[in-house]
């Protein structure tokens, strides 16, 4: 893989993670999906440039990640879509471990990028342009947020969320994103029954290798 390609890649992830931030406030109260977008991104993006990150950068830009993401992405919903049909394969302590596992290299993926270029600088080139947002037909209320992530004057990516209402919470939660057309959900299921094949069906042993990894495209 040349560097031009890699360099798409970590950029892609960096859109997907960045995003993934600016839906934070959906946990708090269940305002209209475009309007978390719209209204956190320059909050989080302003954490970006002024959060301190000296000392263990490491540990100080996954604090940030994983605080800000845990409470509006459903994870569980994540788990059960990508073990598909090796579900009720898996024992109740097995699932919440994949979930767990799931939650880790999303925050794994979410960091890379950050940790890999200056996070400060590169939150000073990102800007969020809501293209559209429309409800998506189903039994629950769900909608998609289509937007544009741009980095300085040249670069631009496709970002779309999918996200649900959870009633019980009144908050919209992510249960899905597109980047430049790569499916987080479609990636995840892909992988796991990859893994579940490589492994001859050992459930845990996917499960210790997916904590050490980062989204695959």
């Amino acid at each position: 893989m040349n560097a031009a390609k890699n360099k798409m890649l970590s950029y892609r992830f960096c859109v997907l993670g960045i995003l993934g931030l600016m839906m934070a406030s959906a946990a708090q109260a269940a305002q209209p999906p475009e309007e978390v977008v719209a209204t956190t991104a320059t909050e989080l993006i302003d954490a970006l440039k002024t959060r301190s990150l000296t000392g263990d950068k490491k540990a100080a830009i996954k604090e940030i990640v994983d605080e800000v993401l845990s409470p509006v992405i459903d994870f569980r919903r994540i788990a059960y879509r990508s073990m598909g049909k090796y579900y009720k394969r898996a024992t109740t302590h097995q699932f919440l471990n994949f979930t767990e596992a799931i939650k880790i290299s999303l925050i794994n993926t979410y960091s890379g990028p950050l940790l890999e270029n200056d996070a400060q600088a590169l939150a000073n080139k990102l800007t969020v342009e809501i293209r559209d947002a429309k409800p998506i037909e189903g039994s629950r209320p769900r909608t998609l947020v289509a937007t544009w992530l741009r980095i300085g004057p040249t670069e631009k990516y496709d970002v779309i969320y999918y996200m649900y209402l959870n009633t019980k919470k009144d908050a919209w939660l992510v249960e899905n994103v597109s980047v430049e057309g790569i499916d987080l959900g479609i990636t995840f299921r892909n992988q796991y029954q990859r893994l579940i094949t490589e492994h001859n069906g050992d459930i845990d042993a996917v499960i210790a290798v997916w904590a050490q990894s980062k989204i695959k495209s």
